[in-house]
C-alpha cells in the first residue's frame, strides 16, 4: 500500500466523519427547535392562564359582570380596572399573534385565543374600550382584531349564573339515566 493509498483512505474516513457530524448536528438542531417551541408554547399558555386568573379577581370580575349585564353604573375605578385588564389581555394576545406569524406557536393556540377575544369583544363596553385604544396597537394587529369583530353582533345582556343554570338543565335533560 502506497502513501497515496493511505492518504485516500484517510480522506475517505475524514469525509465519512464529517458526514456523520453533519447528520448529528442536523438532529440536534431539530431537537433544539422542538424544545424551544415546547417551552414557548408552555410559557404562552401559562401567561394566558395568569390573565384568565386576573379576570377572576373580585374587582375585575365585578366590573366585567356589570358590563356583561349592561349595568350602566360602572364607577370610574371599575371602568379603569376593566380597561387595564382588557388591555393586558390584548397585549398578551398580540404576543401570540406575532409568534404565530413567525410560526413559533401553533395555529390552534392562536385560534383558541381569538375565540376568547371575540367573546370579550361581543360585550359593548369592551368593544367601546377597543375602539378607544385601537390606535395604541400595531396596525397589523389592529387590522387582525378588526377582522375578528367584523360583522360580529354584540352579545345581549346576560347573567352568568342564569346561563349556567340553563346549561346544567340542558345537561340533565340530555342524561338518559
Amino acid at each position: 500500500m502506497t502513501l497515496a493509498d493511505i492518504a485516500s483512505i484517510g480522506s475517505l474516513i475524514n469525509g465519512v466523519a464529517v458526514l456523520i457530524s453533519l447528520i448529528y448536528l442536523s438532529i440536534q438542531v431539530r431537537q433544539a427547535e422542538k424544545s424551544q417551541r415546547t417551552t414557548l408554547q408552555q410559557s404562552t399558555s401559562e401567561r394566558g392562564i395568569d390573565i384568565v386568573r386576573h379576570w377572576a379577581d373580585a374587582d375585575i370580575a365585578r366590573a366585567y359582570l356589570k358590563a356583561q349585564s349592561r349595568d350602566p353604573n360602572l364607577t370610574s375605578l371599575e371602568a379603569f380596572q376593566l380597561n387595564m385588564q382588557f388591555r393586558s389581555s390584548l397585549l398578551s394576545f398580540q404576543d401570540n399573534f406575532m409568534l404565530q406569524r413567525i410560526s413559533m406557536i401553533e395555529t390552534v393556540q392562536l385560534d383558541t385565543i381569538s375565540r376568547a377575544v371575540q367573546a370579550l369583544l361581543a360585550q359593548p363596553v369592551l368593544r367601546a374600550m377597543w375602539n378607544m385604544m385601537r390606535g395604541t396597537f400595531a396596525p397589523e394587529f389592529a387590522e387582525f382584531i378588526e377582522g375578528l369583530v367584523k360583522n360580529m353582533p354584540l352579545a345581549p345582556p346576560s347573567d352568568f349564573a342564569t346561563r349556567l343554570k340553563a346549561a346544567v338543565a340542558d345537561v340533565q335533560a340530555a342524561d338518559p339515566t
